[in-house]
């Protein structure tokens, strides 16, 4: 697991989604720039906004919340090219 994590998901070929102890931060990693897979997180905060971030193909993306604090999140993957990845992981919820 990350340093400072709280939650980890994802996939050795894929990528990997991160919300930081504190639940403010996140960040989404893709570990392969050509295998045609997007990855991205898709959260939700306790101001009950849901936020989507994908990943730069083969790169990683990070994003954070000012007010409230982060409830849920799902690693989510899929094909690269079209909307937001579709395959999302099972839910996580925080207190």
């Amino acid at each position: 697991m990350a340093p400072g994590a709280a939650w980890v998901d994802g996939n050795s070929q894929e990528g990997e989604a991160i919300v930081y102890a504190g639940l403010k931060r996140v960040t989404v990693c893709d570990f392969n720039a050509n295998d045609g897979t997007a990855v991205g997180i898709k959260y939700a905060t306790s101001f009950l906004r849901v936020i989507q971030v994908q990943a730069p193909q083969g790169g990683c993306a990070d994003d954070s919340v000012f007010f409230g604090s982060i409830t849920m999140a799902r690693f989510c993957s899929g094909f690269a090219g079209g909307s937001f990845p579709s395959r999302c992981a099972a839910t996580a919820r925080f207190s």
